[in-house]
């Protein structure tokens, strides 16, 4: 019986070739924006996901009104992290992040790099693994400093 339908199908294909060739378009179209709309939904949905708290981690950003638009940045004020943190007492840590290219001395060896300047309470926030080294002291004092595994 499914090979009488099958020949059915293909018969009808190659008789409205046209018509065929039109949905058979559509249909991988269809297929495609579907897959390509799922697999960004998913990215924006999981992106950070392995973080212990994921779920309690937000970013502030902020409308800025110019002459062209509305345009969102999340490029904020420094002493917002504190203030926000003093205003709402639901808020349990809050830290900044900024990133630069910067000059790095290693010995005799200098060279630019990518580099991100953020608070202590970072590594609370964020459950980043360690290489080595322990979250809890890595902000001893003003030149700590934390080099990605792929550095390594």
């Amino acid at each position: 019986m499914f090979i009488n339908h099958l020949k059915g199908a293909i018969r009808n294909l190659l008789k409205n070739k046209v018509h065929s060739g039109i949905n058979i378009f559509g249909l991988a179209v269809g297929f495609a924006a579907s897959l390509v709309i799922f697999l960004f939904a998913n990215n924006e949905l999981t992106y950070d996901a392995f973080h212990k708290n994921a779920e309690s981690i937000f970013q502030v950003y902020k409308a800025r009104i110019t002459p062209t638009g509305t345009q969102i940045t999340r490029d904020t004020w420094v002493p917002l992290a504190r203030e926000l943190k003093r205003q709402y007492p639901s808020i349990i840590e809050a830290t900044r992040f900024w990133t630069n290219t910067d000059w790095v001395q290693f010995g005799d060896r200098r060279f630019q790099e990518n580099v991100a300047y953020v608070d202590p309470s970072f590594l609370k926030i964020f459950t980043f693994p360690l290489v080595k080294g322990d979250a809890n002291s890595v902000f001893s004092d003003i030149h700590s400093v934390i080099i990605s595994q792929p550095m390594v």
